[in-house]
């Protein structure tokens, strides 16, 4: 598991305190797989590169390198890192830092996760147009 908190209890949630009962559980049992060692945990982690070599999918990172692994499962939440856009027009929100369309769903100064309907990849999408010459 890598994960970008400086400590692996962060990414657990509110446990049996939660305000979603399946998140808590979810983190419940996650955090049981770390401290039984059936999950290994890296944390702090940033994955510069990824690549693949005969024997699997390798994660590079600034000092260190993850791998073999024959399949990557990503959850990437909603923090990016925006050194890419620096030549692209994008929006996003100053609080939230998500695309405008997303933020107001998950703004947690309006609302608990629990209160926002379902939501996914069409909230995703940037909404200007590239101008075209």
């Amino acid at each position: 598991m890598n994960i970008r908190k400086a400590k692996v209890e962060d990414a657990y949630g509110g446990g049996t305190n939660d305000e979603l009962a399946a998140r808590g559980e979810l983190g419940t049992r996650i955090a049981s797989l770390v401290e039984n060692g059936t999950v290994k945990a890296v944390t702090p982690f940033r994955v510069q590169y990824v690549y693949k070599d005969a024997n699997g999918i390798i994660l590079k990172g600034k000092s260190k390198e993850l791998g073999t692994f024959d399949r990557l499962i990503v959850n990437t939440g909603s923090r990016p890192d925006f050194s890419i856009h620096r030549e692209l027009r994008f929006e996003a929100d100053a609080i939230t830092e998500a695309v405008p369309t997303l933020a107001p769903l998950i703004d947690p100064n309006h609302h608990s996760c629990g209160s926002v309907d379902a939501h996914g990849e069409k909230e995703l999408h940037q909404q200007n147009q590239i101008s075209t010459f």
